[in-house]
């Protein structure tokens, strides 16, 4: 159904493409004249950090959860690397909390999946990705915000104001990115949708 209606619509182009102005009526303007959705700033920030955070969840979040001996080891370099440059009190514990293992849980079942079909839906103009992409950012600020609370107020020894605040402004664009996203999709009925170009 839908490579029939793409065909259709591409010959009908087509035809019009080869009337006479003084032949084509209105309907037929509409169809010459769409032009594809342009990427606004916000766009290619919610576009690059859908792209980007694949790998992240694939190679290092992942890892506070499964063997590490299953990731390659320029990926457990940047593991370790984040632990100790950073003091991340959550990603170097041993035993991680049950709450934060469920946290990565959910980033790799429902988390991940989105990311691939939000970069998609961007890139082909899909406004179907206007609920989901309410719900995962309602979802992700919950989680974060948990997480942003953890490392910031939490008793943790030799975990300085300094060293805190470091690991904020790294957290951070994960609560903030996600919301920008979610309040594009609450305040847009079709964020993505070709629009007509006016006469």
């Amino acid at each position: 159904f839908f490579f029939k209606n793409c065909r259709t619509l591409h010959i009908k182009i087509l035809l019009n493409l080869s009337k006479p102005k003084f032949l084509m009526s209105e309907e037929d303007y509409k169809v010459v004249e769409k032009k594809n959705y342009k990427f606004s700033l916000l766009d290619y920030i919610h576009f690059g950090f859908f792209t980007s955070h694949i790998p992240i969840t694939l190679f290092l979040d992942s890892q506070a959860l499964l063997p590490r001996n299953i990731f390659p080891s320029a990926a457990r370099w940047v593991y370790d690397y984040h632990v100790n440059t950073f003091k991340d009190p959550l990603m170097g514990a041993i035993p991680k909390p049950a709450w934060f293992k469920s946290f990565i849980c959910s980033e790799l079942i429902f988390q991940l999946p989105f990311f691939a079909a939000a970069a998609y839906a961007m890139k082909n103009e899909g406004s179907w990705i206007r609920i989901p992409g309410i719900i995962y950012g309602a979802h992700t600020a919950t989680t974060v915000i948990g997480v942003l609370a953890d490392v910031l107020f939490e008793s943790y020894e030799g975990l300085t104001w300094s060293d805190r605040l470091k690991l904020a402004l790294i957290y951070a664009p994960y609560l903030i990115i996600p919301l920008s996203f979610t309040w594009k999709m609450a305040v847009t009925e079709a964020p993505y949708e070709i629009e007509d170009v006016d006469d």
